[in-house]
């Protein structure tokens, strides 16, 4: 059974298992989403997501989208000369402060080098330790945004983690333009959010995105009924586009023919019939015809012959060779109409 919509509402890789190939497969499957499935696919990867982000930064100019440092290492060996210090490390997927490590100095790096040799191979990504005032977590539901500042209030480095307190805020025009174009160039997503580093020196620095954002404040509810409207319509949409294919296919389909009248067989058989015995009657008056006129031309040779034997004389030697000659012709005559009569019978 195949479902006719998913809403991705958590991380497909988290501390609670990886089902990566869980999303992938809807995916395929061609189930819809709210985000566009290119969007989905390259946010369940953090490196992808990355390198995305340093594409919209240097297609939107420079200073635009500040964006933090990273050093990928695909295949970890040991690390490169680091000329500062401290650093954090990310090995493999990490979200949400998991898989991440906070490097002090030299002596630590090759500790921790030493130990991810031996689980290689792996992914790490190193980032610069930004000592930050607080974080800015920026969010979109359709049309609606939102922006709050959560400061730590734990002895934690990492910010997002441990107990925070929750400020809500009003949006710059700079973030909103941040919003829009990240939103465009991920294909519009409906629903994300951008997390932002604020250093001590008051610098705004873009840290992540995330499309299976966590919904934070008083407005948790107000959010949950957005993004329900923003599911129910698209589905409306979807059915729409369906019932209008449905529709211009049947417009555009070839008029069915009529069944053939079964009476059409009777009348062409009835119309050969007809044909046929006028046809026969034709050939019979022919040759009726055909016989009356030869019997028409033998009456004719007959009395042609017959006539000078009425006038009483004698026949003379003349007289009776042309007779006998009458005799072979009568006798011709007798044969013809013999054949005639036998051709007619």
């Amino acid at each position: 059974m195949q479902p006719d919509f998913v809403l991705f509402r958590q991380n497909a890789k988290s501390e609670k298992g990886d089902y990566t190939n869980v999303v992938i497969a809807l995916l395929k499957g061609g189930v819809q989403t709210l985000n566009s499935p290119e969007s989905i696919r390259i946010l369940l990867d953090k490196n992808w997501t990355f390198n995305r982000l340093q594409w919209i930064c240097e297609t939107a100019g420079p200073n635009v989208i500040p964006l933090i440092e990273q050093t990928y290492y695909p295949l970890f060996d040991h690390f490169s000369v680091q000329s500062r210090f401290p650093i954090v490390i990310r090995v493999g997927h990490g979200c949400h402060g998991l898989g991440k490590m906070k490097i002090e100095d030299e002596n630590h790096m090759l500790e921790v080098e030493n130990m991810l040799r031996s689980i290689k191979p792996v992914e790490v990504v190193i980032e610069p330790f930004i000592e930050t005032k607080y974080d800015i977590h920026l969010q979109k539901i359709g049309a609606e945004t939102r922006a709050y500042i959560r400061k730590g209030i734990s002895n934690d480095w990492k910010s997002n983690a441990g107990s925070a307190m929750l400020e809500k805020i009003s949006l710059s025009n700079r973030q909103k333009q941040w919003l829009t174009i990240i939103s465009d160039a991920f294909g519009g997503l409906e629903v994300f959010g951008i997390d932002i580093l604020v250093a001590k020196d008051g610098r705004e620095i873009v840290h992540d995105i995330n499309d299976a954002i966590t919904l934070l404040g008083d407005t948790q509810e107000d959010d949950r009924r957005a993004i329900a409207d923003l599911v129910q319509a698209q589905i409306m949409q979807s059915a729409q586009r369906v019932t209008q294919q449905i529709a211009a296919t049947r417009v555009n389909m070839p008029p069915v023919l009529p069944p053939r009248p079964q009476s059409t067989n009777v009348s062409r058989s009835s119309t050969s019939e007809t044909n046929i015995s006028g046809e026969t009657a034709v050939n019979s008056d022919d040759k009726l015809n055909r016989k009356n006129s030869d019997d028409q031309k033998a009456s004719q040779l007959l009395r042609s012959v017959r006539q000078p034997s009425k006038q009483g004389k004698e026949p003379s030697g003349s007289n009776l060779q042309q007779q006998q000659h009458q005799d072979d012709t009568m006798g011709q005559l007798k044969r013809t109409f013999a054949g005639i009569f036998g051709e007619v019978q």
